[in-house]
């Protein structure tokens, strides 16, 4: 397994792409960093009320603020994902790569992991690149201490598990349809379609705002309010993710094995 990593490791960065990606990601968060950059995907404030407007932005708030966001990368762990796996289908190496011996479960972690591993980095960016811009234009604005640090963690640490559950859903996608076209179309109905239809049965019955409470995209833009969370809402957001990875993980066991590759 260790070995197939290393292959799509050296492969994706033999290509422009993930450059591309990654250049993408640098202007998200510049454009974040001067607050000319908000949430891509369908907008709840509506229903949610509007959030509050801040003026004087230091490198110390930049984490906090960032996060409220960063439903954003969803849009970038896209083509990471379709570099990663997606590609192998189109072109015919996966077929090779069992043809020699790999086992399908092998091939099927090694993507996930990967893929996994550049949603942390690219999550971790998210925040390193804008508070270091804000930092060097604005100064810090305070020291850092175990609480400040707590917090951040707290609120990343959830964030990111629920980035990595839609990552695992991504790979769901790639390997249980085999096609690019396929997996961009799900995987960005997955994003849109589901606010979209909340907002829309919103506008029938205000009742219908608890639904938001099981919606992948707003959880992780609430994942940024984890301090200000109860243990129970918590509770329910991990509960989400797990139920998102595990439903990846065994759906892409049971489907790939039995699938025929071309």
């Amino acid at each position: 397994m260790i070995n197939l990593i290393k292959a799509d490791i050296y492969r994706v960065f033999r290509g422009k792409g993930i450059y591309i990606t990654m250049g993408f990601l640098f202007v998200l968060c510049i454009l974040q960093s001067f607050g000319m950059m908000e949430s891509i995907g369908i907008s709840s404030e509506n229903m949610e009320g509007a959030e509050e407007i801040v003026t004087q932005l230091t490198g110390k708030m930049v984490p906090m603020i960032m996060m409220r966001a960063n439903d954003n990368l969803l849009y970038l762990l896209l083509p990471v994902i379709i570099f990663i796996s997606a590609a192998d289908f189109s072109s015919g190496t996966a077929k090779n790569v069992l043809a020699n011996g790999v086992s399908r479960t092998h091939y099927y972690f090694s993507k996930l992991i990967l893929s996994m591993l550049f949603c942390i980095v690219i999550s971790v960016s998210s925040l390193v690149i804008p508070t270091t811009i804000v930092t060097l234009l604005k100064g810090f604005g305070g020291g850092v201490d175990l609480e400040f640090v707590g917090q951040v963690f707290k609120a990343f640490s959830l964030q990111l598990f629920l980035l990595l559950a839609v990552t695992s859903l991504g790979i769901f996608f790639v390997f249980t349809t085999r096609s690019t076209a396929k997996v961009n179309g799900l995987y960005i109905a997955f994003c849109l379609v589901p606010m979209l239809l909340i907002v829309l049965l919103f506008g029938i019955s205000e009742e219908f705002i608890k639904l938001l409470d099981y919606e992948m995209v707003m959880n992780i833009r609430m994942a940024a309010y984890a301090n200000v969370m109860t243990s129970l809402e918590i509770v329910r957001v991990i509960g989400l993710g797990i139920v998102y990875m595990l439903f990846s993980l065994v759906g892409t066991l049971m489907l790939f094995k039995k699938c025929d590759i071309k």
